[in-house]
């Protein structure tokens, strides 16, 4: 289902195909009957909540290395003069 203030509002089936519309700018109601999918499962129906919180400490933890190794790649580049 998408809904728009202005613009295009339609129902789209799981194939993508426009099952009912309303064209831009007009005011309409659109009624059809939504089968939802059984066979499908999302990572959050499957796994719970926390993998939202386990995505944001992996994306950091790898931020932060990618840094820490630039940080050690430009100190190694860093040539000093022998005396």
């Amino acid at each position: 289902v998408r809904a728009t203030n202005t613009g295009i509002s339609a129902v789209i089936d799981a194939t993508g195909t426009v099952t009912a519309s309303a064209g831009v700018d007009a005011r309409a109601t659109l009624v059809e009957t939504i089968v939802p999918e059984r066979d499908v499962t999302t990572l959050v129906v499957r796994f719970g909540e926390w993998i939202n919180a386990v995505a944001a400490l992996l994306s950091a933890g790898i931020l932060v290395v990618t840094r820490v190794q630039r940080r050690n790649q430009g100190r190694a580049s860093t040539s000093y003069p022998q005396h």
